[in-house]
């Protein structure tokens, strides 16, 4: 099981003890993953980002950056070697144009749909190129700061709801894998002896 909402953890725990006669084994830093976690506090590496990082170095191989668009937008850093070396962990789409329109009265709440061009003549427009194009622009700059600081240049995997149109903007995205956290969940439970 992974969860990254530690106040559902009792409750599901609870239903699959209940309803299927198990106690489920939960992704943290203390069971097999087949990586080295890095992090200054492993204990505080979510069970999400584990599981892409487990799923990524298994299918994937080499020097890879795996960007997970989801409620936040995590970029994890995986060593060739097998080591999850870090990241960073920004607000994602939805909630970047949640902030927005919840902070500002007139603003309209948005359709994510990628607008025809940069320079919005309305409102919705003009909201969807900063949300959609400028949220591109980021994850560029900070693919190409990865790739400087660790003067290699890595193999970027997404991930996550959002990932497809994020990904049809740039060519700095390789794969598009919109499981991969379930895959490397899948894999974890192999490796533990459960599947």
């Amino acid at each position: 099981m992974s969860s990254v909402i530690p106040s559902i953890n009792y409750t599901i725990e609870h239903m699959c003890s209940l309803y299927f006669g198990i106690k489920p084994l939960i992704v943290s830093s203390e069971i097999i993953t087949g990586i080295r976690n890095c992090y200054d506090d492993p204990d505080r590496l979510g069970s999400d980002r584990i599981c892409s990082a487990v799923a990524a170095n298994k299918m994937y191989c080499g020097d890879i950056i795996v960007i997970d668009f989801g409620t936040a937008t995590s970029f994890n850093c995986i060593a060739k070697e097998g080591e999850f070396l870090g990241g960073l962990i920004c607000p994602g789409l939805k909630v970047s144009a949640s902030a927005l329109t919840s902070s500002a009265a007139l603003l309209p709440k948005i359709e994510f749909d990628l607008p025809e061009k940069v320079i919005g003549t309305n409102t919705t427009d003009a909201i969807q190129s900063v949300i959609i194009l400028g949220y591109v622009g980021m994850v560029e700059y900070l693919i190409k700061k990865i790739n400087e600081e660790r003067n290699i240049n890595h193999k970027v995997i997404a991930t996550g709801g959002m990932s497809s149109l994020i990904a049809s903007e740039t060519k700095l995205i390789d794969i598009i894998d919109p499981i991969l956290t379930l895959e490397g969940l899948s894999l974890i439970a192999q490796m533990n002896g459960l599947a």
